[in-house]
């Protein structure tokens, strides 16, 4: 009797250490950067080296980009004023280089010259506000990314216009992700999710645990990423993308994050830089899929102020693009050829 006890306090022991050893190993690093909040989750065998790796990486390049510091390469260039070349990194050059081609594709409803215009509505600041037609105006007149020249022998930065002010806001984060998601495949990770605020990046699938190995026959499950309802209370999820495991980057830009509300009305952060107001196309939220980030978050801004009909602009730079309208209708947009 003391035998079999003895053998089924060794099997159950087995067992627990067998449940262990075959738990999935996962590493998390997380900070408030790029006025965000970003994690990234490293699956496997030492992802804390690489999960700290990509952090470092974005952490440097957050205060390259970021305007908030006066020493980025973005508020040096809105400090010099007209006319005068400001030297920029490599990193700054080269995103301001991709963005500006964005703008053109978009005929400037993705435009970086936005600054002037936002700062008029003071949004996260103390001093939100609807600012008067006449000071939009004015405004307006400073925003066109078509008077930003670069200079790629000794890359430097030029705003032609008096009053001119750059903002990378709307492809930082996906760039930024792009190159945490970089540094990780380069430390050997296969499996991660890396979120900054609304730019997810998912790639290869999640490490099961035993018990869920035996439950469901297998030994890894995809990433399920959820799309926030714009009507809803925040964590409140309409819909769901699963992703394969190539890399995929999810972005989505929606009215419901920062906005302020005056005589019942809700003035968002996305604005249209032809009118420096909200768009009027009944357009809640906009999720774009694609294989890059830096471009989804560039192409979720720019199609929030076009609408769905503006998907054409960009034929072969997404996968999907998903519009949820006013009217509670969802609208799905594939590539033409594609289902």
């Amino acid at each position: 009797m003391k035998y079999a006890k003895y053998i089924i306090a060794v099997l159950a022991l087995f067992l627990a250490l067998s449940a262990f050893s075959f738990a999935p190993e996962s590493h998390t690093e997380s900070d408030f950067l790029l006025d965000t909040y970003v994690s990234i989750t490293v699956y496997g065998r030492h992802g804390d080296k690489a999960a700290k790796a990509a952090l470092a990486r974005v952490r440097e390049l957050d205060r390259l980009l970021n305007a908030f510091y006066p020493e980025s390469d973005v508020a040096k260039i809105n400090r010099a004023g007209a006319n005068t070349p400001t030297a920029v990194s490599e990193e700054c050059f080269h995103l301001l280089l991709r963005a500006l081609s964005l703008c053109k594709q978009s005929d400037g409803a993705f435009d970086v010259t936005i600054k002037p215009v936002m700062d008029l509505w003071g949004f996260g600041s103390d001093n939100q506000r609807i600012p008067a037609q006449n000071e939009l105006s004015a405004a307006l007149d400073k925003v066109d990314f078509r008077f930003v020249s670069l200079n790629s022998a000794d890359k430097t930065v030029t705003l032609l216009k008096e009053g001119m002010a750059i903002d990378l806001g709307g492809v930082a984060k996906g760039y930024c992700a792009d190159e945490a998601a970089e540094v990780l495949k380069n430390e050997g990770a296969e499996n991660f999710y890396l979120d900054f605020g609304g730019n997810v990046i998912t790639k290869g699938e999640i490490p099961l645990g035993l018990s869920e190995r035996l439950k469901h026959r297998a030994k890894t499950r995809p990433f399920v990423v959820g799309i926030q309802d714009p009507k809803g209370t925040r964590g409140n999820i309409f819909e769901t993308i699963t992703t394969e495991q190539a890399q995929t980057a999810i972005v989505t830009s929606g009215g419901y994050e920062r906005y302020f509300e005056e005589n019942g009305v809700n003035y968002h952060h996305i604005l249209s830089p032809a009118t420096g107001k909200q768009p009027q196309n009944g357009v809640l939220s906009v999720t774009v899929v694609g294989s890059q980030s830096e471009t989804a978050d560039a192409l979720s801004t720019a199609l929030f102020v076009l609408g769905p009909g503006g998907c054409e602009k960009f034929e072969g730079l997404f996968d999907e693009v998903l519009f949820v309208m006013d009217t509670g209708e969802v609208k799905k947009i594939y590539p033409r050829g594609e289902k």
